[in-house]
C-alpha cells in the first residue's frame, strides 16, 4: 500500500501528518504491525506524542487510524460536541398557563444566588426552556410573560451532574401579583436514569471520618466496596484509597475527576485526595447512562472544587488526636503492651470572595499534617541455635535436599553453611531476641514470635485554589490548581524493635516522596437561547519516588555475596528477602524497591449543547494522553521455602534452606529509564429526549479508542512467537521468543485493541406522580487498561534492563546465595538479541491478544419522595464484564511455560528424572549435563518461565439489590441508610488485600473459566447507616451560651467478609511452572466455632484440608469458597459538635470525635496457606483501635 499524506489546515497554516497506513502483518506472533507517529499541530505543538490508533486499512487507501485521527481533530477543533465527564448540571422544563396551554416566547432568567451571575432562556413553540453546563450551586429561576403574573422559584440547587426538571404554570396577572416559591430542591431526579449518590458540603462537614477523604466516603453508598486498609485513607495514600470496587467492577477500574478534568494516572489511581476545605461536591457515579461517560468499568468520581461568590467567608481549623486518647489494639492489649503513641496534627483553611463583584471571585484553601500511625502483626524469628544451624528443638527432622537424607540430630554441619545465608539467619535471630523480652513469646516448631508496632512518621500538605470569571455576559472562564506533598514511610516493624535506630536491612526502610501539580481549566460560552459552547483543558504531573538508604557493592559483599558478582550488578540497596514462616507474613529482610516514576496526564476537550424542540442534544469527544517515566535501581531478591528440606516426618524449614544458600525463586535486576504512554480518544451523541411530562428517555452512543501501552524510544517487548521455529533449534521442535518493538515490522503498541470500541446507551425515567419515580437503563462501557506498577516485568522491557534468573538445584543451577550467577549476570543489550534475549532463563511479556475489557451494566430502580425531604429507594442493578485482564490491579500475570496438568500426572515423578540436555553447548543457557523430563516437557523448554501480562481471559458477573432511606440533612436531623445484598463471581484473580491473605495468581493456565466463583472482593451484605441530630437549643444567656449548638453525629458500617482463596505452602510443580499448589478438601468444615476473638489462632479448620504431596497430583480446592470468609467488620464512628455564634456571620465549632467508638477490631484476613505454622492464625488488625480527635474550627 502507497504512503501518502494528510493534511490538515488550520487557518493559513497547513500542518503536514505523515501517512500512518501501513500494510497489516499476520505472522507467527499474530499482531499487527504499526509506525510510530509523532504530530505537531499550531494547537497541540508538541504536548501530545500520537502514536497510532489503528494498524489496518480502509478501501481507498485511507488508513483507519488517519481516519480516526481527522475525525478526533474534527471533533476537537470544531465546537459540535460536548466533553467525556461533564461536572456541570442543568435545569429543564415547560412553561404553562393555568389551563394547561403551553406559553412560548416566555424569557426564563437562572440566576446563582452567591454571585449575582445570570443566564437567560426563551421558551420555544413547545413552551419548553433548558438551561444546560450550569455549575453547581444555588440558583433563582425566574419566568416573565407579559399579561402573566411573574414567577420566582428561589433556592434551586443544582448538584454535580445533576439535571433537574422545574415545570412552571403561569396565572393571569400583572406585576404586582408575583409568585415566590421557597422550597428544597426535589430529592429524586425525575430527568435521568442513572444510579449516583452525591456526598455534598454538609456531609463533609457533619459526619465523622478518620482520613478526610471523600472518595473513601463513598463507601456509605451501595455499590461500593474498599478492600484497602481503613487507616490508609489520608491525604497521601492515593494506592489505598483507590482499592475501590464500583457496581461489581475490578478495583482502580474507575476514574476521577476534578472540574471535569480526568486526575487518575497511569495505573488509574486519583493522583490527589481533595481537601474537604477544597470541595463543593463529589459526586459517585455508579451506573450513567449518559454517553458522555467512559474509560471506566465501575463509576466515576466526580468532583468540583469550590469557587467563591459576592460575600467573603473562609475557615480555619486545627485537629488533634491526643495520645491518651487512643486504645490499645486487641493484638497490643493480648500482648499487655500499651497503645502505641501516635501524635496527630492536623491544620487547614480557606479563604475566598470577590476580586470584582458580580464578575470575578476566587476560593483558595490549605490543608496538611504530621502524624505517626502504627502497623502492628505478629513477627516470627529463627532462634539463635537455628542461626547457626541447630534445628534439634524443632521436633522434627531437617533433611538435606542434595542427597535426601536427615541432617544427624538436626544439625546442618558448619561446611554446609552458606555465608550469606549464616549473616541473614542471624540478623533475624538478633531481631528475636532483642523483641522477645518486649512481648514476644516462643512459638512452636518456629522459634520466636514477637508482636510489634510499627510507628510510621507521615507528613503531608496541599494548597488548592480556583478562579471563576464572567468576562462577559456570555462567556465565562474558571480555572482551578492543586499542588500536593507528602512523605511516608514502609513498615520499619525492626526500626520499633532497636528503639527508634533503623537497619538498612529493615522491612520498612524506603521512604516514599510524592508531589503532585494538577490543572483544570474550563471555558464556556452561552452561543444563544438555546445553546452553549465550552472548551476544557486539564494537565496533572505526579512525583511518585520510592528511596532506600544506602546499600553498595561493598557492604553486599561484606555480608557475603561475591564481590565481582555484586560489582557487575552494580547494587544499589538492600536485598529483598523473603522466607516462608518468617519475617512479616514471609517477608524478612529488605523494603519496596528503589523506584523512581513520573506520571502524567494530559486532555483537551470541548463541549456544546443545543435544545431542540423536546430534546437537548450534545456531542462531543476528548483526548487524552497517559504516560509514565521510570527506572528502577539495581536490585536483587531471594525467596526460601521449607520444601526444599522436607522429608517423610517433616515439612522443612525455610531458615535450613537459607543457612544451606538454596533460595527456590531469585533475580537481579539491572533497569533502564523508560517513557510508556497509552492515548486514549472517544466521540459520543447524546440525546435527552422529553417525551411527555412524566417520561424522559437518555439515549446515547460513545465511540472510543485506546491504544496499548507503546515506549517513546521502543524500548519495549509486543509479543511472543508462538509459531515460529527458535532461532538454535537442536531438537527440532522449539518455538517462541520475545519480539520487539518495530523490528521486522513488529507493532510498536501492546495488546490487539479494537478499531473502534462502541458504546451504546439507554435508560428511561418516568414519573409515575409528582413523587414517584420508576428509573432503568442498559450501557456498554469500556475499562481503562489498568496493571501493576512500574517494572521490567509489569512494562515488558527485559533487553533494555537486564534481569538474571537465579535457577535452583532442582532446575539444575549451580549457584548458591552467596554466588548465585555463576555464569555470570545480564547486562542491557536491548534488542539485539531478539528472540534469544534470556533463554535458559525467566521472560516476561504483555499479551499481544489482549482485547480491552468490556462491561454491561444494567439498572432499575423506584424512588418515592415523602414530606420532610425524605426519600426511600429500591432497586438492583447488575453488570456482566468479558475480556478482564488476569490479575485485577495486581496484575499477577499468567504462565505459558507451565506443563498442562495431563502432561504432569502423565509423567509423575518422573518430572525430576534427569535426561541427557540436548541443549548443552548450543547456546540456549543451559550447559548442564542433563536435564529434567519435566523441563523438557514444557511448551518452550529452552525457557523456565514465560510469563504473559494482561491476558483478556477473565469475566465477571455482579447483581445487586438495595433499599435506600434518606432524609437530606436539613434543618434538626438528617439521615442516610442503605443496605445492599450481592454476588459478585469473576475469575481475574483480582489483587490480595489484607482481608484475604494469599496472593491472588493463576492456578492452571488452561483452566482459568474453571475460577469462576466468588470474587475476591465479593461481601453479600452491607448495611450502612449514616446521620446527625441537632439538639435543641435554649433562648438565650448562659443556657443558651452552654447548651445551645449541640450536636451529634455518626457513620456506621457492617459488612461480610471477603472469601478466602486457600493454598499449600508446598508445591511440587514450582519447576515446570506452577506458582503455586492447592491442597484437596476433605469434607469437613473449614469453620471454627465462636467469635473472631475467640478464633483468632484458630480461624481456619486445618482438618479440612489436605495437602497434595503425590507428583502431578492437582488439588480439588476452589480458588474461592462463598462459605469460608474473612471475619465481618462492624465499624461505628461517632462525633459531638458545639458551634457557638461568635459575631455577625462567624462561628466557632469544638468536635470530638471517636474513630471506632466500641473499639471493635477490623481483622486482617488469616493465614490461608496449608502447611505453613500459623495456617488460619489472624496476625494482625487493620483500621484504627478507639482513637479520640478533637478540632477546633473558625468560619465565617
Amino acid at each position: 500500500m502507497p504512503k501518502g499524506d494528510l493534511r490538515v489546515l488550520d487557518g493559513d497554516r497547513q500542518e503536514l501528518y505523515q501517512s500512518c497506513c501501513v500494510e497489516v502483518r499476520t505472522g507467527g506472533a499474530g499482531a499487527p504491525s504499526s509506525d510510530f507517529l509523532r504530530c505537531q499541530t499550531s494547537i497541540l505543538g508538541d504536548w501530545f506524542r500520537v502514536p497510532p490508533l489503528a494498524s489496518f486499512s480502509i478501501t481507498g487507501g485511507i488508513c483507519m487510524r488517519a481516519f480516526i485521527y481527522v475525525l478526533i481533530s474534527f471533533l476537537l477543533l470544531v465546537p459540535a460536541f460536548a466533553s467525556a465527564q461533564t461536572f456541570t448540571g442543568g435545569v429543564r422544563g415547560a412553561v404553562q398557563d393555568t389551563d394547561g396551554g403551553v406559553l412560548p416566547g416566555t424569557t426564563v432568567t437562572l440566576t446563582n444566588v452567591d454571585t449575582g451571575v445570570a443566564r437567560t432562556s426563551v421558551t420555544n413553540d413547545r413552551g419548553e426552556y433548558v438551561f444546560a453546563a450550569v455549575a453547581p450551586g444555588r440558583y433563582n429561576l425566574g419566568v416573565e410573560l407579559a399579561g402573566f403574573a411573574p414567577y420566582t422559584r428561589e433556592a434551586l440547587e443544582i448538584g454535580v451532574a445533576s439535571q433537574l426538571v422545574q415545570d412552571v404554570s403561569l396565572a393571569v396577572g400583572g406585576i404586582a401579583e408575583s409568585v415566590t416559591v421557597t422550597g428544597e430542591t426535589p430529592l429524586i431526579e425525575t430527568a435521568n436514569a442513572s444510579i449516583a449518590s452525591a456526598i455534598d458540603k454538609a456531609q463533609m462537614e457533619i459526619l465523622p471520618t478518620p482520613g478526610r477523604n471523600v472518595f473513601i466516603m463513598a463507601v456509605t453508598t451501595p455499590n461500593v466496596v474498599h478492600a484497602g486498609d481503613p487507616v490508609f485513607v489520608r491525604m497521601q495514600d492515593q494506592s489505598n484509597a483507590s482499592l475501590l470496587s464500583l457496581g461489581g467492577g475490578p478495583q482502580r477500574g474507575n476514574n476521577y475527576t476534578m472540574d471535569g478534568v480526568v486526575m487518575t494516572d497511569f495505573v488509574n489511581r486519583g493522583v490527589i485526595n481533595p481537601s474537604f476545605e477544597s470541595l463543593e461536591e463529589m459526586k459517585v457515579q455508579i451506573a450513567t447512562y449518559d454517553s458522555e461517560m467512559g474509560r471506566t468499568s465501575g463509576g466515576v468520581f466526580n468532583s468540583v472544587h469550590k469557587s467563591g461568590s459576592n460575600n467573603w467567608a473562609g475557615s480555619a481549623l486545627y485537629q488533634n488526636r491526643p495520645t491518651w486518647g487512643r486504645s490499645p489494639t486487641w493484638f497490643e492489649d493480648r500482648a499487655g503492651q500499651d497503645a502505641s503513641i501516635e501524635p496527630y496534627h492536623l491544620w487547614g483553611g480557606s479563604f475566598g470572595g470577590p476580586i470584582v463583584r458580580d464578575r470575578v471571585f476566587f476560593w483558595a484553601a490549605t490543608e496538611g499534617y504530621k502524624n505517626k500511625s502504627s502497623r502492628v502483626s505478629d513477627l516470627n524469628f529463627p532462634t539463635q541455635a537455628m542461626a547457626a544451624g541447630d534445628f534439634s528443638a524443632l521436633g522434627f527432622p531437617i533433611y538435606d535436599p542434595l542427597s535426601g537424607a536427615a541432617f544427624p540430630n538436626g544439625v546442618i554441619p558448619a561446611n554446609r553453611i552458606d555465608q550469606t545465608g549464616s549473616n541473614l539467619a542471624g540478623i533475624l535471630a538478633d531481631v528475636g531476641d532483642t523483641c522477645l523480652p518486649q512481648g514476644g513469646r516462643v512459638l512452636a516448631g518456629v522459634g520466636n514470635q514477637c508482636t510489634i508496632t510499627a510507628i510510621l512518621d507521615n507528613k503531608a500538605w496541599q494548597a488548592s485554589g480556583n478562579i471563576n470569571s464572567s468576562m462577559t455576559d456570555n462567556w465565562q472562564l474558571t480555572g482551578t490548581y492543586m499542588f500536593y506533598k507528602s512523605s511516608e514511610p514502609a513498615d520499619p516493624y525492626y526500626q520499633a524493635v532497636f528503639d527508634g535506630n533503623q537497619p538498612v536491612y529493615d522491612t520498612g526502610s524506603a521512604t516514599l516522596f510524592r508531589n503532585v501539580n494538577l490543572v483544570a481549566i474550563n471555558s464556556t460560552h452561552i452561543l444563544g437561547d438555546t445553546s452553549v459552547l465550552t472548551f476544557r483543558v486539564g494537565y496533572s504531573r505526579f512525583y511518585d519516588t520510592v528511596v532506600e538508604p544506602e546499600f553498595t557493592s561493598a557492604d553486599a559483599t561484606a555480608l557475603g555475596f561475591d564481590g565481582p558478582t555484586m560489582e557487575a550488578i552494580g547494587i544499589q540497596q538492600f536485598p529483598d528477602i523473603g522466607a516462608t514462616n518468617y519475617g512479616d507474613g514471609g517477608d524478612t529482610h529488605g523494603s519496596w524497591d528503589n523506584n523512581n516514576r513520573v506520571h502524567e496526564t494530559k486532555e483537551i476537550s470541548s463541549v456544546y449543547s443545543s435544545f431542540v424542540g423536546s430534546h437537548t442534544l450534545k456531542f462531543g469527544g476528548v483526548f487524552r494522553q497517559y504516560s509514565i517515566d521510570w527506572n528502577r535501581p539495581a536490585a536483587m531478591n531471594f525467596n526460601f521455602i521449607p520444601r526444599f528440606t522436607e522429608g517423610p516426618g517433616s515439612d522443612g524449614n525455610s531458615i535450613a534452606s537459607m543457612l544451606l544458600g538454596l533460595p527456590n525463586t531469585g533475580d537481579a535486576t539491572i533497569a533502564s529509564q523508560n517513557t510508556n504512554d497509552i492515548l486514549y480518544g472517544a466521540g459520543f451523541v447524546q440525546d435527552d429526549w422529553r417525551v411527555n411530562d412524566n417520561l424522559v428517555l437518555n439515549l446515547g452512543i460513545r465511540f472510543e479508542h485506546e491504544t496499548g501501552m507503546g515506549e517513546v524510544n521502543n524500548q519495549i517487548i509486543t509479543a511472543w512467537d508462538f509459531d515460529n521455529p527458535y532461532p538454535i533449534n537442536p531438537t527440532g521442535n522449539l518455538t517462541g521468543g520475545l519480539l520487539y518493538a518495530g523490528v521486522d515490522g513488529q507493532a510498536t503498541r501492546t495488546g490487539n485493541p479494537p478499531g473502534i470500541k462502541v458504546g451504546p446507551r439507554a435508560g428511561f425515567a418516568y414519573s409515575v406522580n409528582d413523587s414517584v419515580v420508576l428509573r432503568g437503563g442498559y450501557g456498554i462501557f469500556w475499562s481503562p487498561l489498568t496493571g501493576g506498577g512500574p517494572s521490567t516485568a509489569n512494562h515488558a522491557n527485559l533487553g533494555f534492563s537486564a534481569v538474571t534468573t537465579y535457577n535452583n538445584f532442582e532446575r539444575g543451577g549451580a549457584g548458591t546465595l552467596s554466588n548465585p550467577f555463576p555464569t555470570g549476570v545480564n547486562q542491557p543489550v536491548g534488542n539485539t538479541l531478539g528472540r534469544l534475549q534470556n533463554v535458559g532463563q525467566n521472560v516476561n511479556y504483555i499479551d499481544q491478544f489482549r482485547n480491552h475489557p468490556k462491561f454491561q451494566t444494567w439498572s432499575l430502580d423506584l424512588q418515592k419522595e415523602f414530606a420532610n425531604n425524605m426519600v426511600v429507594t429500591v432497586g438492583y442493578m447488575g453488570s456482566k464484564g468479558s475480556d478482564l485482564a488476569i490479575g485485577g490491579t495486581n496484575d499477577s500475570g499468567t504462565q505459558m511455560n507451565q506443563l498442562a496438568p495431563a502432561g504432569a500426572t502423565a509423567l509423575g515423578d518422573a518430572i525430576g528424572t534427569q535426561v541427557p540436555n540436548p541443549f548443552q553447548g548450543q547456546g540456549l543457557g543451559n550447559d548442564n549435563d542433563t536435564i529434567s523430563l519435566g523441563q523438557l516437557a514444557r511448551p518452550f523448554p529452552q525457557f523456565q518461565g514465560v510469563t504473559a501480562r494482561r491476558v483478556s481471559s477473565g469475566r465477571s458477573r455482579y447483581d445487586a439489590v438495595k433499599l435506600e432511606l434518606e432524609k437530606r440533612f436539613r434543618g434538626a436531623w438528617g439521615a442516610k441508610f442503605n443496605y445492599t445484598f450481592s454476588n459478585q463471581r469473576d475469575n481475574i484473580y483480582e489483587s490480595a488485600n489484607r482481608l484475604s491473605d494469599e496472593e491472588s495468581t493463576v492456578f492452571v493456565t488452561n483452566r482459568i473459566d474453571a475460577d469462576f466463583g466468588p470474587a475476591l472482593l465479593s461481601s453479600r451484605h452491607w448495611l450502612n447507616l449514616s446521620g446527625l441530630y441537632r439538639f435543641p437549643s435554649p433562648d438565650g444567656g448562659a443556657a443558651e451560651a452552654l447548651l445551645g449548638g449541640w450536636s451529634v453525629a455518626m457513620t456506621t458500617i457492617m459488612r461480610e467478609g471477603f472469601p478466602l482463596a486457600i493454598k499449600q505452602s508446598s508445591n511440587w510443580g514450582g519447576a515446570i511452572g506452577y506458582d503455586h499448589q492447592r491442597p484437596n478438601t476433605t469434607g469437613a468444615d473449614p469453620n471454627t466455632s465462636g467469635s473472631t476473638a475467640d478464633r483468632v489462632d484458630n480461624y481456619i479448620n486445618p482438618a479440612a484440608f489436605a495437602q497434595v504431596t503425590e507428583v502431578g497430583q492437582i488439588g480439588n480446592t476452589p480458588f474461592t469458597d462463598a462459605g469460608l470468609r474473612s471475619p465481618w467488620l462492624f465499624n461505628w464512628d461517632l462525633s459531638f459538635e458545639k458551634m457557638t455564634r461568635v459575631g455577625g456571620n462567624q462561628n466557632f465549632s469544638i468536635r470530638i470525635e471517636f474513630v471506632n467508638f466500641f473499639n471493635q477490631p477490623n481483622w486482617n484476613g488469616p493465614r490461608s496457606s496449608v502447611g505453613v505454622s500459623n495456617f488460619g492464625v489472624i496476625t494482625g488488625q487493620g483500621g484504627y483501635p478507639r482513637v479520640l480527635q478533637i478540632m477546633f474550627k473558625y468560619l465565617f
